[in-house]
């Protein structure tokens, strides 16, 4: 394995030269894409600069290992059938929830299945008052049921 310092545009020669598992440094331009944007760099027809010793860095995703999570803060994005299978980490706003995309997610937004809030319960108080009324008789029945243990 060797270092090679190589400037863009790349030759022929300098192509040749290189093999697997070389490092290289690279001096220049290096034009970036990933998904379909790496696609149209390729098959377009009208580019505003030469394919031709350019050097191009494929910047897509590196898939998770199997069964560990893929944390986001990305609760708008869509679900999609490649998604299936895999874990994501939520975030809410305080902590990340676990989510398991499944087939009947498609289409929907990761953050409709992480809730942001925590239920506690209704306040008013007319809720007040009916748990009041819970607690008082829970009292009476408990109260009951230890005078009539008592011999």
């Amino acid at each position: 394995m060797k270092e090679m310092k190589l400037t863009t545009p790349l030759t022929n020669e300098s192509i040749n030269q290189l093999k697997s598992g070389d490092s290289v440094l690279l001096n220049g331009i290096i034009y970036t894409a990933r998904d379909a944007a790496h696609q149209r760099l390729i098959t377009q027809n009208d580019r505003p600069f030469k394919l031709q010793g350019a050097v191009i860095y494929y910047t897509g995703p590196t898939p998770a290992k199997p069964g560990e999570i893929i944390k986001t803060w990305s609760r708008d994005a869509t679900v999609t059938p490649e998604m299936v299978g895999f874990t994501f980490g939520v975030h809410n706003g305080r902590e990340f929830i676990s989510v398991q995309a499944r087939e009947e997610m498609v289409g929907h937004k990761l953050g409709e299945f992480a809730p942001t809030t925590k239920f506690g319960r209704h306040g008013g108080r007319m809720q007040r008052e009916l748990e009041a009324a819970a607690a008082e008789k829970e009292t009476a029945k408990v109260k009951k049921v230890t005078e009539e243990a008592k011999p």
